[in-house]
């Protein structure tokens, strides 16, 4: 049988790394200053709840089946049949390949903020070959690429932390600042 992966290199660190990556660094700062904190917890609080919900549906359904190959797509064909299989595995594969371009636009950004003159397109092509290269070589490599890429985002949340923060003042909402509807 073939050597697997642990629950931890295979499940836990890329979802770790999905949250904390382009979605807290580039994006929540954003949706604070749009709806304020109040509702920026509010929607934290409701996409913990529908993870949850999901959650504990997929542990039910997988204490009555083996999972083979295939990971979310292999549980829900077998528990709801090849054509929900079907109907559901095709938007589940284009949001993870949409994931991939969103991710690849965030890196991105993040480089132009420190490099301005490079070209968008340019670095996204790098950054695609790259993962491309990565992705070919192994899963046992990308995997330890993933581990480095966790220590680096464990010693910017460290950094963050550490940090004294900045001298301007902000005036803080707690539902946020638009009350005209005008961005």
């Amino acid at each position: 049988m073939a050597k697997r992966f642990s629950t931890f290199e295979g499940v836990f660190t890329p979802c770790l790394l999905s949250i904390l990556g382009v979605i807290m660094y580039l994006r929540l700062g954003w949706v604070v200053g749009s709806i304020g904190f109040g509702g920026t917890l509010i929607i934290i609080c409701f996409a913990n709840m529908i993870t949850l919900s999901t959650a504990l549906s997929m542990s039910s359904v997988v204490t009555n089946i083996r999972i083979g190959p295939g990971g979310a797509y292999s549980i829900i064909t077998k528990s709801l049949g090849l054509e929900a299989g079907g109907a559901i595995g095709f938007p589940l594969y284009l949001s993870q390949a949409i994931s991939v371009a969103f991710y690849i636009t965030g890196f991105a950004e993040c480089w132009l903020f420190v490099f301005p003159s490079h070209s968008l397109l340019l670095v996204s092509l790098i950054a695609w070959a790259v993962l491309l290269i990565i992705s070919y070589l192994s899963a046992k490599f990308a995997f330890k690429v993933q581990y480095f890429i966790f220590v680096l985002i464990g010693l910017s949340i460290v950094s963050i932390m550490m940090g004294k923060g900045s001298n301007v003042s902000h005036q803080f909402s707690f539902w946020g600042g638009y009350q005209t509807g005008e961005f």
